[in-house]
C-alpha cells in the first residue's frame, strides 16, 4: 500500500516544476582523490515545506536479502514521507535523481524515494549497487548518479521502462552523442537547445571527462534519446556548464576541495536569470535542496530554501549545513 500511495503522490508532483542535477568528481581532479558527489533539487519554490525539512537516519535490524545486514544510512529532504529525495549510507553509497522526461515510462513498481533506500540499505559498492538496481523495475523515467566511496568513482544512469543505461566517466557512448539539426529549409528551430549557437547538419551533444560523470535532466543513451520529450533550455545548458567547470578545474590545475565542492553543486542550483549571483537579481528560482556529499569521510554539506514571500532564498543561496555522520553510525 506505501508502494501504492508514494507512486500516486509522484504522478500528481510530476505537473510541477521539477529538474535539478547530479555530478561525481574525484581521482586527480580533487583534493587527495576523495569522491564527491551532489545533489541539487529544484522543484516549486516558495510553498512553505523549508519548514518541514528533514534528515532521517536509518538503522534497520531485519536483514536483507540473502540475510546480508542491512547499511546504516541517512535520507536528506523534507516531512513528506519515508523515502529519500537524496541519501547516502555508512557504506559510502550516493544517491542522486534527477527528472527526465521520456515517453516510456511506468508506476508499476518501487518509486524511487523507495528504491533510493533500497540501494543504500543493500549496496557497498558500485558492482552491488547496480545489482540491486537491476533487481528492481525502472518507476516513471529519470537520470540518477550513484557514488561510491569503496570504488572512489560514481555512475550516471539514464533510466525508462525497462532499460538503464549505465554511465562511467568517460563514456564513449556520452562522446558519440549527437543531434540530427537538419539543413534549411528543414532547419530544427529547437537545435540552439542542444547547442550554443545555432548549427547545422548533425551535432556533437555529449562532452564526458575522465574521473567525473553528471547529469541534468535529458539523456545521452541513443535509446533513452529515441523516445525523448521536448527539451528546455537549461538542461543542456547545465549539462554542459558542469564540463566546463570541471575542465576549468582541471586546466588550471586545482584540486577540488570541500568548497569547491559546494560552491559547483550551489552554482547549479536555479536561482534566477543568473546561475553565478545571490544578489542583485530577482530570485524567482526553483532550488529548494542542494547538497554535496563526502561520502568516503561520512560528510556531508546539506543547505534547504530559505525564508518565504519576497524574502524567500533558493537552498544554493542558503547556508551549507556540514554534517559529520559519524556521530550517528556506528
Amino acid at each position: 500500500w506505501l508502494k501504492d500511495i508514494i507512486n500516486e503522490i509522484i504522478k500528481i508532483l510530476e505537473h510541477f516544476v521539477h529538474t535539478c542535477d547530479a555530478y561525481g568528481v574525484w581521482g586527480s581532479r580533487t583534493e587527495n582523490g576523495r569522491l564527491y558527489t551532489s545533489r541539487n533539487l529544484d522543484y516549486n519554490s516558495n510553498t512553505g515545506i523549508n519548514m518541514f525539512k528533514l534528515v532521517q537516519i536509518y538503522d534497520i535490524a531485519e536483514p536483507g536479502p540473502n540475510g546480508a545486514p542491512r547499511k546504516q544510512y541517512a535520507a536528506y529532504g523534507f516531512t513528506f514521507g519515508l523515502g529519500a529525495l537524496a541519501g547516502q549510507s555508512a557504506a559510502g553509497i550516493t544517491t542522486s535523481e534527477m527528472n527526465l522526461d521520456n515517453s516510456q515510462t511506468t508506476f508499476s513498481g518501487l518509486p524511487f524515494p523507495l528504491r533510493l533506500r533500497y540501494v543504500m540499505e543493500n549496496s557497498h559498492d558500485l558492482a552491488s549497487a547496480m545489482t540491486v538496481w537491476n533487481a528492481t523495475n525502472n518507476t516513471d523515467s529519470m537520470n540518477y548518479l550513484i557514488g561510491s566511496a569503496a570504488d572512489g568513482a560514481a555512475y550516471a544512469l539514464e533510466a525508462e521502462f525497462n532499460f538503464t543505461a549505465q554511465f562511467p566517466a568517460d563514456s564513449p557512448i556520452e562522446a558519440a552523442a549527437t543531434y540530427d539539426c537538419g539543413y534549411p529549409p528543414n532547419l530544427d528551430p529547437t537545435c540552439h537547445k542542444w547547442t550554443w549557437n545555432q548549427t547545422e547538419g548533425r551535432v556533437p551533444i555529449g562532452f564526458p571527462l575522465p574521473e567525473a560523470v553528471w547529469r541534468t535532466n535529458h539523456g545521452l543513451s541513443p535509446v533513452i534519446m529515441k523516445t525523448q520529450e521536448p527539451l528546455f533550455n537549461n538542461t543542456v545548458f547545465r549539462y554542459r556548464l558542469l564540463h566546463d567547470l570541471f575542465h576549468g578545474y582541471g586546466a588550471a590545475g586545482v584540486p577540488i576541495a570541500d568548497a569547491d565542492a559546494v560552491g559547483i553543486v550551489a552554482t547549479l542550483g536555479i536561482k534566477g536569470e543568473d546561475y553565478f549571483a545571490c544578489t542583485g537579481q530577482k530570485l524567482n528560482g526553483d532550488n529548494v535542496m542542494s547538497i554535496a556529499y563526502v561520502p568516503g569521510e561520512k560528510r556531508v554539506f546539506i543547505a534547504w530554501e530559505d525564508g518565504h514571500g519576497d524574502q524567500w532564498r533558493p537552498a544554493s543561496c542558503a547556508t551549507y549545513y556540514h554534517l559529520n555522520l559519524t556521530q550517528w553510525w556506528s
